[in-house]
């Protein structure tokens, strides 16, 4: 009943906003490259593509997709299997500049993330909950490119043999966004 509501909540803001007047993009593409270390799986190298729509400067509504190879280690077997996520993730974002006080800096945004979505390892899926944040350093003669850091944590519960254990992992992105 709670997501049901939220989910409202958010095509209400999302129809009541106004579009964004500090760029002129409404959306953003982010093929990331993206650092993963596990609680109890191995740290790897993965793959992060986020899609967002920008409904105000503040307010911003995407999907994001991330995959790895993840080793982790049964009672006495390890493995090795695809861990993916697909997260449904609500933005709140500050403007900030980089450089001097007089607005002549590189323009940033600031953001913090909220995301909650299914989480696939192997044969488990899982429901997983993300919070996080990053920075956008956009380019003044590129309008069209910014440079991306992203950093969240993944809470979960990971169901291994005889084990049931809270997880807390985290990913560091970055890479480059287009602005459509």
């Amino acid at each position: 009943m709670f997501s049901r509501r939220f989910f409202f909540l958010l095509i209400a803001l999302a129809v009541w906003a106004k579009p964004s007047t500090c760029f002129s993009t409404q959306l953003e593409a982010s093929p990331l490259f993206s650092f993963y270390s596990g609680d109890s799986l191995r740290a790897s190298l993965g793959a992060t593509l986020q899609m967002v729509y920008r409904i105000t400067p503040s307010f911003w509504m995407g999907l994001e997709g991330f995959a790895t190879k993840a080793r982790y280690e049964g009672n006495t077997i390890a493995q090795e299997d695809i861990l993916a996520t697909a997260l449904g993730t609500v933005y709140w974002n500050v403007l900030g500049n980089l450089g001097d006080s007089e607005g002549k800096g590189q323009p940033i945004d600031l953001y913090t993330a909220f995301s909650l979505g299914p989480l696939a390892l192997g044969e488990q899926t899982q429901l997983v909950g993300s919070i996080g944040g990053g920075m956008g350093v956009h380019f003044s003669s590129l309008p069209w490119l910014a440079l991306k850091f992203d950093l969240k944590n993944l809470f979960y519960v990971l169901d291994r043999i005889g084990d049931r254990s809270f997880q807390s992992d985290m990913i560091l992105s970055l890479g480059a966004s287009f602005l459509f």
